[in-house]
């Protein structure tokens, strides 16, 4: 196995700070200093962000403390280019690319396609997906991309955020950014029953 952060370090900032494009060798730390001068961030957000690889951030959909379910890599994901166990390279931002998918690809448009609709005639299964993703769920495949997308494509590279490397590489990803605020501030906020007395400490 290669060393991704020797070789896929690539990234480029377009529209002004608006979106960002980047290989998976390069950390979060990394792709936010290229969008510093342009007041902007991703939305992933990982605790260790400074060691994180965007390869693995998109592979486990991170989102952090700050990204919730809105920000994170699945909702701020606009184009993925990614290789198949088969050697085939696509990039879902190119019209050609995504019409090969579906010409080369018969056997995985068709299974995508057959979920896709079994989940959508299934009133209690819909259901369920549907709130299971209003909040944070990382875990296993995004099903919920099954939901939010119509065509094949756009249901697969979104299949791979989260995927953990299992349904094929991700070799470069753009995403849209957010605006660094120029306040923040943070709580800590205790939840307890309305019945419980305190005692003269408030504890």
């Amino acid at each position: 196995m290669g060393e991704l952060r020797t070789g896929f370090r690539g990234i480029s900032v377009h529209g002004g700070g608006d979106l960002v494009s980047f290989e998976p060798g390069v950390t979060v730390n990394q792709v936010n200093a290229k969008l510093s001068p342009f007041g902007r961030k991703i939305g992933p957000d990982p605790a260790s962000k400074s060691a994180a690889m965007m390869g693995g951030v998109l592979s486990n959909n991170s989102s952090g403390m700050q990204a919730g379910v809105i920000q994170n890599s699945y909702h701020t994901l606009v184009s993925l280019e990614f290789v198949l166990y088969n050697g085939h390279r696509y990039d879902t931002s190119k019209a050609a690319d995504r019409e090969r998918f579906g010409r080369d690809e018969p056997k995985i448009v068709n299974g995508l396609l057959r979920i896709r609709d079994a989940i959508r005639s299934d009133i209690e299964l819909r259901d369920r997906i549907k709130r299971k993703y209003r909040i944070k769920n990382v875990t296993g495949y995004s099903l919920n991309s099954f939901l939010d997308f119509d065509d094949p494509c756009d249901i697969f590279s979104h299949l791979l955020i989260g995927a953990e490397g299992t349904l094929g590489f991700i070799a470069k990803a753009t995403l849209s950014t957010l605006p660094i605020e120029p306040y923040r501030a943070s709580r800590l906020l205790f939840l307890l029953p309305t019945k419980t007395r305190l005692g003269p400490l408030g504890i």
